[in-house]
């Protein structure tokens, strides 16, 4: 994470990589890569791919859920966005943002 907020991404998803050869189901680990593809690069298939992995990893991982949404939804894929945000509302009910983001999703045009 220190490599990741003082912004060495690349080094940070090498650190990434080696977690996840050391021990393959650490979901953040996964997670981690996919926010950096999401937030830092904008290569929103990557990240996908990447909440992807840390919820095979991790089922429950509503966090997850709704960065996989963000991202589907950057890609225009609204209906894969708004499943995403149902089920980190399933997983926590509470999650506000995830409530904020399916409404938003919904209304879309």
């Amino acid at each position: 994470m220190f490599l990741q907020e003082d912004r060495r991404l690349d080094e940070a998803l090498a650190e990434y990589r080696e977690i996840l050869a050391l021990d393959s189901s650490n979901a953040t680990a996964s997670f981690n890569q996919g926010y950096i593809h999401l937030e830092y690069y904008a290569q929103y298939d990557s990240a996908a791919f990447w909440f992807t992995e840390a919820i095979k990893r991790l089922p429950y991982y509503h966090q997850a859920f709704f960065n996989r949404g963000l991202a589907r939804e950057s890609l225009g894929d609204r209906s894969g966005a708004i499943s995403d945000y149902s089920e980190a509302l399933r997983i926590k009910p509470d999650y506000t943002v995830a409530a904020l983001a399916k409404d938003r999703a919904l209304k879309a045009n």
